[in-house]
């Protein structure tokens, strides 16, 4: 799949790049609108003065400023995500990386909100998403209750 960006540096050359930070596949960046692949799983791009920049599943043109941080919620248990959201408070079981986790998904969220859209739908965005507001738990494995 591929999604619209809005690349606000002059044109140049870029890698698509796994997490260990070998190239993929080489590309070309225009300066403006351009369609390039998703990236998953730590993929990320690369330009040549090194700007590293993620591309996300959504509507809309993806603005650049959404594109600097690596988002993935895959290992954001939905229990301490609900705790969170119902208590306004995190479980005293959260660690700092499930903390931070939950601030990115409700920054992500609050942007979604404010464009109206589902704008940026990171890995396992939707998913965590479509369980708020159904209110179902979706328990894997070894999954803990924060409470």
């Amino acid at each position: 799949m591929k999604r619209v960006i809005n690349y606000p540096y002059p044109s140049n050359s870029g890698a698509l790049k796994n997490a260990f930070c070998h190239t993929i596949k080489e590309v070309e960046l225009v300066q403006g609108e351009q369609s390039l692949e998703l990236t998953t799983g730590g993929d990320f791009y690369e330009d040549n003065t090194g700007n590293r920049f993620f591309v996300y599943a959504g509507e809309g043109v993806l603005e650049w400023e959404d594109c600097l941080k690596y988002l993935d919620f895959s290992n954001l248990p939905f229990s301490f995500l609900s705790y969170f959201l119902s208590k306004k408070e995190h479980s005293p079981n959260a660690s700092n990386l499930i903390k931070r986790k939950i601030q990115e998904f409700v920054e992500v969220y609050d942007k979604n909100i404010l464009k109206n859209s589902l704008y940026l739908a990171p890995l396992n965005f939707e998913k965590l998403d479509k369980a708020l507001i159904s209110g179902q738990i979706q328990r894997r494995g070894n999954e803990t209750r924060p409470y």
